[in-house]
């Protein structure tokens, strides 16, 4: 799934848990910031 912004909002691998997808998550916006999320600038 793409964004408006052709931005992938949908992660390629696969988690064998949910906490493991939300570490994933947890350090993606503390590296990147949530605009990394919605493809603005």
């Amino acid at each position: 799934m793409v964004n408006d912004y052709n931005t992938s909002i949908v992660w390629d691998d696969q988690f064998e848990t949910d906490r493991d997808a939300d570490e994933a998550f947890q350090s993606a916006l503390a590296e990147e910031g949530f605009g990394a999320f919605l493809g603005k600038d």
